[in-house]
């Protein structure tokens, strides 16, 4: 009896080792597939946006929330593009701008041209713009509008930071600084601006101003640019423009504003607003 009891303890333990060598060999097989296993769309982006691309865009078309018969002009979408990127604060630069499956997808550069962002697109009628998500333009542009509407035309400075520099002068006049560049949407939405306040100074007396454009030469004057000149840029820009340089005190990166009747208005009172700050 008590031999019988011991030969069965002896197997229950053969029994307990051959289940655990089974399960160690499972657990191999699964761990080595799990490691051959390839996880396409975490590893790879352009993968997870063409998805999202495809769903939203079925989700479009299914429920008809546009009309595909409009069809709005590339400069159009640039200017949808510039005024996207001002509420977004993102610093751009050249666009690549073709239809592409029914909708017009846009390869938007940094204004220094080193890199990309991920592709925007648009629905051709310029309604829709998908950037992570589905957005209505309409709606955002409205809301946005509406809030600089409500902005007081103050006349403290509002997006312009102090340097802690002394005031700079060339023949005892503050010097009133814009970097641009030529292929720049904010820039080509700030310089008229720009233009505008600075000649009004300059015709007083009251300021000397400069706009250099591609680090090359000044639009106001014409005259080739110095080499203190690139290096105040280098300071105060790390790369991006526009770049504001005010009497060298205050100095601002980018066009907060976008590009609405309300907020060239607002542009240009915190030009006057920070100019007069120096004088």
């Amino acid at each position: 009896m008590v031999k019988k009891k011991v030969e069965t303890k002896n197997n229950l333990k053969e029994d307990v080792a051959k289940v655990k060598k089974e399960t160690s060999k499972k657990q191999k097989l699964n761990n080595k597939k799990s490691t051959n296993k390839k996880p396409k769309l975490l590893r790879n982006n352009w993968a997870v946006c063409t998805m999202i691309l495809a769903v939203l865009l079925i989700a479009i078309f299914m429920f008809n929330i546009f009309d595909s018969t409009k069809v709005v002009s590339k400069t159009e979408i640039e200017n949808i593009i510039t005024k996207f990127a001002s509420l977004n604060e993102l610093d751009i630069g050249d666009m690549d701008i073709a239809i592409k499956n029914g909708v017009y997808e846009v390869i938007v550069k940094t204004s220094t041209g080193d890199e990309s962002y991920a592709p925007i697109y648009l629905t051709t009628n310029g309604e829709f713009l998908i950037y992570g998500n589905l957005i209505n333009l309409d709606e955002l542009f409205s809301l946005s509008e509406s809030n600089q509407t409500e902005m007081n035309l103050s006349t403290e400075i509002q997006t312009f930071s102090d340097s802690g520099k002394e005031i700079c002068y060339e023949d005892g006049k503050p010097i009133i600084r814009m970097y641009s560049s030529s292929s720049c949407g904010y820039c080509s939405w700030s310089k008229p601006i720009y233009q505008e306040v600075v000649n009004q100074y300059v015709n007083e007396g009251k300021i000397v101003a400069y706009l250099w454009e591609d680090m090359k030469k000044d639009l106001l004057s014409g005259i080739a640019i110095k080499d203190e000149e690139v290096n105040l840029f280098s300071e105060f820009s790390k790369g991006g423009v526009p770049v504001f340089v005010f009497g060298c005190k205050y100095y601002r990166l980018g066009a907060p504003y976008s590009k609405t009747t309300n907020g060239e208005q607002l542009e240009k009172q915190e030009l006057i607003n920070t100019i007069e700050t120096l004088l």
